[in-house]
C-alpha cells in the first residue's frame, strides 16, 4: 500500500494471536468466542470473513483488543482494497461528500432562506483567526448554532470543504488524501490559528487523520465540548435553569479516539444543568454507532434498511434504560435519530447537547429535526432508492472541489443575518 494509503492505526499482524475479543465484544456483533476467533483468523489470513458486511467502522474493537492490534485498521485495509478491486454499488454515490447532488445539498437548497443565507456567509474566505469549523451535519442543521453560548464565534465551511470522515471509515483513502490538501488551502487562505470543531469526527479528522494523510495544519484544534466546558468553569458561560431531565447519552464513534476525558465533558455538562444521567448498556468506549455506519462497508453501499435497523436498535436500547431523552453531541447522529423516529414509532425525544445548554440559560431551541429529517427522506427516495437494485457498481468518484452549488464559497452576503433567519425558522417551525 502506497504512502498515506493505509489508516491512521494500521493492523498490527505480528501482536495479533486470534484471540476473538474484538468480535466477542462488539457491541454490534456479539460474536460467540469460538465464532469470533475464527472469523478474526479469516480474515487476517485470507482478508474475507461474512462479519465485514455488518461492520460499522465504530472503532470499538481497537479499544477492547487486549494486545494493541488495532482490529478496525484491518477492517479499513480491507474495506479498501476491495472498493479498488470492485467499486461499490451505484446507490452509495448519494451518501458521498464533495459528490453533487447528495444528501448533503439536497437538504440546503431546501433550507429556508434566512438559514441558507447565514450557511452561504460561513462560506466567505474573509482572513479569521479563530473560527468555529461546523462539518456537514450542522451545515444542514444550522439552526444549531443561533444561540448566545455561540454568539463569539466566527464561523466558516462549507459543503465544499467537508473533513472527509465518511471516505475515511468506508476505507477510500485517496479521497482522504485529497480532502487533507483542499483544507490545508482552505485554512491558509483563512490565516487560522485556531480551528474549535463543532462535531466530534472533525475534531479526530483534523487532529489525526488528515495529518496522518499527508495534510499540514498550522493551527490548534478545539473540539466544541472542550471550548463550551472552559468557558462554564472560567465563569463565562452561566447556567440559569435546571433541565430536570432523565436522559441517556449517544457517544461520537470518534469519542473513543478522542479519549475518555473527552467522553466525560457531555456527562459534566448535563450534570452541571440538573440533568440525570442514565447509561445505556454500551456505551462510552464501548459505544455503537447511531446507525449511519452500518452502510460504510461495500457489501451495503448505504443500503437505507441495513441503517435504519441499526439505528431503530441503538433507539431501543435507549429506550430500555428508561431515560426520558437521548442526548447526542454530534449533529449526524442527531439527523440520523430524527430520521428513524418519523418512520418507527419511538416516542423517545432526540437533543442536540447544545438545545439542553441553550434551556439552562433560558433560551428555547428551535428544534427543527424533524423537518430536516423529512428533507433528507425525501432526497434519499428521489436519488437513492431508484438505484436500489442496480447492479452497476461506482468506482473511486471524482470529487468536486470547486463550488458547483447555489451556495459557494465566495459570496457577499453579511455575517449571521439573524432577524430575518429567526423570521423564517419560525415560519418552518409554524408549519410542522
Amino acid at each position: 500500500m502506497q504512502a498515506f494509503m493505509r489508516p491512521v492505526k494500521p493492523f498490527d499482524g505480528d501482536k495479533c494471536d486470534f484471540c476473538g475479543i474484538c468480535l466477542n465484544r462488539c457491541p454490534t456483533l456479539h460474536l460467540p468466542m469460538k465464532e469470533a476467533h475464527a472469523e478474526i483468523e479469516r480474515l487476517v489470513r485470507e482478508g474475507r470473513s461474512k462479519f465485514l458486511a455488518k461492520c460499522s467502522t465504530c472503532f470499538a474493537c481497537d479499544v477492547f483488543c487486549p494486545k494493541g492490534c488495532n482490529p478496525c485498521g484491518l477492517v479499513l485495509e480491507t474495506w479498501h482494497e476491495e472498493h479498488q478491486e470492485k467499486g461499490r454499488p451505484v446507490r452509495a454515490r448519494y451518501f458521498m461528500p464533495y459528490v453533487f447532488p447528495n444528501l448533503w445539498s439536497f437538504v440546503l437548497d431546501r433550507l429556508p432562506e434566512g438559514e441558507r443565507n447565514l450557511v452561504r456567509s460561513w462560506g466567505k474566505p474573509s482572513e479569521c483567526r479563530e473560527i468555529l469549523y461546523p462539518g456537514c451535519s450542522v451545515i444542514i442543521t444550522a439552526y444549531l448554532t443561533q444561540t448566545e453560548l455561540l454568539s463569539e464565534l466566527e464561523v466558516r465551511g462549507s459543503l465544499e470543504h467537508c473533513c472527509g470522515e465518511m471516505y475515511y471509515r468506508m476505507g477510500m483513502f485517496e479521497q482522504v488524501e485529497l480532502i487533507g490538501k483542499r483544507l490545508e488551502e482552505f485554512f491558509k487562505v483563512l490565516g487560522v490559528r485556531k480551528v474549535i470543531t463543532a462535531c466530534p469526527a472533525c475534531c479526530d479528522m483534523l487532529t489525526n487523520v488528515l495529518p496522518a494523510f499527508g495534510a499540514k495544519f498550522e493551527f490548534e484544534v478545539e473540539s466544541l465540548l472542550e471550548w463550551i466546558w472552559r468557558k462554564v468553569e472560567g465563569g463565562e458561560i452561566r447556567f440559569t435553569s435546571k433541565v430536570k431531565k432523565l436522559a441517556t447519552i449517544q457517544d461520537s464513534c470518534h469519542g473513543k479516539v478522542l479519549g475518555r476525558s473527552f467522553l466525560e465533558l457531555p456527562r459534566r455538562l448535563l450534570e452541571a444543568v440538573g440533568v440525570k444521567v442514565v447509561e445505556m448498556e454500551y456505551s462510552g468506549m464501548e459505544s455503537p454507532c447511531c446507525g449511519i455506519g452500518a452502510g460504510f462497508s461495500p457489501a451495503s453501499g448505504f443500503h437505507p434498511l441495513h441503517i435504519q435497523m441499526a439505528s431503530v436498535r441503538r433507539l431501543n436500547e435507549a429506550r430500555r434504560t428508561g431515560a426520558e431523552i437521548l442526548v447526542v453531541y454530534c449533529a449526524g447522529c442527531l439527523l440520523m435519530f430524527s430520521v428513524v423516529k418519523l418512520l418507527y414509532p419511538i416516542r423517545m425525544q432526540v437533543y442536540h447537547l447544545l438545545e439542553i445548554l441553550q434551556m439552562a440559560t433560558g433560551e428555547k431551541p428551535l428544534r427543527l429535526q424533524a423537518s430536516r429529517a423529512m428533507k433528507l427522506i425525501m432526497g434519499v427516495l428521489r436519488h437513492q432508492f431508484p438505484k436500489l437494485l442496480s447492479r452497476k457498481r461506482l468506482s473511486t468518484p471524482k470529487l468536486v472541489m470547486e463550488s458547483n452549488l447555489g451556495v459557494t464559497s465566495r459570496c457577499n452576503v453579511k455575517s449571521r443575518p439573524r432577524i430575518q433567519e429567526q423570521i423564517d425558522l419560525g415560519r418552518e417551525r409554524r408549519s410542522l
